[in-house]
């Protein structure tokens, strides 16, 4: 625009102002606008995961394995940190035996193996005494006996760590991947994590602990914890929150299943609808994974893909195959819905 012929110096001064503050203004919004386009490039390639189950379905020993696949950096700098964790473990699993086994000698009623509680015992430097104590106290047939009796339910990985005492109750103890994706730390509340993976995207991720056909739950002693998992399972694939979500679902620890089946305890005992099919590990995954693939079936809004995979997630190679085979998957299902295969 051409300035007024009859403009003063002073007039020409406010237009040229007015002019550049108009143009940064401009290029202001020409900004937020490229910045809104970026993040909304960058939130197109975000995919969510919601890992869900019940305590102890394998969320967080998943959770662990992601990261150990796709965030080195930040695992190497966080693996320091689970020593601690995990002698922390094995001390708990001692004084938890200790306390059954004082009350099993008093003839109390039996304590809570969640009581987060360690008794302070005798002072002493002598490590390596007690190193052995602990050794023994594990191997003695007789306290065997007694944890049985009282049916104590230990965390799945105290064999683990206290047949390995040699190695991890000293002072240069070196943690492996191993040891942390074995080590249990209570998950409180919900937790966030990013992961960048090289392609593909993901569904929601749900774990169905397969081995506790036979337990109950912990905090509420009338529900097997097995229904509880078909209850909440029911539950997502009725969610019309989710009825565009593809869905992934763990039939988690078939190595405890299969220790479990090997003893002779028997599936039909405790779900009468197994019938008489083989009690043997490859019929009672076949089993669970039809049921629960029914389940999606008639309670889905409308009709989509299920993953279903049995798992063992402390095999961290084994997991780390599945979830590339899941990854995989359900990037083949989203080109074949893009029409792009």
């Amino acid at each position: 625009m051409q300035p007024p012929p009859d403009e003063t110096p002073a007039q020409h001064t406010a237009r040229q102002k007015r002019e550049l503050d108009a143009q940064r203004h401009s290029d202001e919004i020409d900004e937020d606008i490229k910045q809104e386009r970026a993040e909304a490039k960058k939130q197109r390639g975000v995919i969510k995961v919601l890992l869900l189950g019940q305590s102890e379905s394998g969320k967080s020993t998943t959770l662990k394995n992601f990261r150990m696949q796709y965030a080195k950096g930040e695992w190497s700098a966080e693996r320091c940190g689970w020593r601690a964790v995990v002698q922390l473990n094995v001390v708990r699993c001692i004084t938890t035996i200790l306390r059954v086994l004082t009350e099993e000698m008093n003839g109390d009623s039996p304590v809570d193996s969640e009581d987060d509680r360690t008794s302070a015992g005798q002072d002493s430097s002598d490590e390596e005494s007690l190193k052995d104590d602990m050794k023994a106290l594990w191997d003695d047939k007789t306290v065997r006996l007694a944890l049985k009796r009282r049916k104590l339910q230990l965390p799945d990985s105290v064999n683990f760590f206290l047949k390995d005492l040699d190695r991890i109750a000293t002072r240069n103890y070196v943690v492996t991947d191993q040891d942390i994706v074995r080590a249990r730390l209570r998950t409180v509340g919900i937790q966030e994590h990013r992961l960048f993976f090289e392609r593909g995207p993901w569904g929601q991720a749900r774990f169905s602990p397969i081995s506790v056909f036979d337990q109950r739950l912990e905090e509420d002693s009338r529900v097997n914890r097995l229904e509880d998992s078909i209850n909440l399972w029911t539950s997502i694939c009725s969610s019309k929150l989710l009825a565009k979500t593809q869905l992934i679902l763990f039939l988690n620890k078939c190595d405890l299943l299969r220790k479990k089946l090997k003893r002779g305890v028997r599936v039909n005992q405790y779900l009468p609808s197994y019938g008489d099919r083989p009690n043997e590990v490859n019929p009672v995954i076949r089993y669970f994974r039809d049921k629960f693939k029914e389940i999606q079936k008639q309670c889905s809004p409308e009709p989509r893909t299920t993953y279903i995979y049995p798992t063992t997630v402390t095999d961290t190679e084994g997991t780390i195959t599945t979830l590339e085979s899941v990854r995989d998957g359900v990037l083949r299902e989203n080109l074949t819905t893009s029409q792009l295969i």
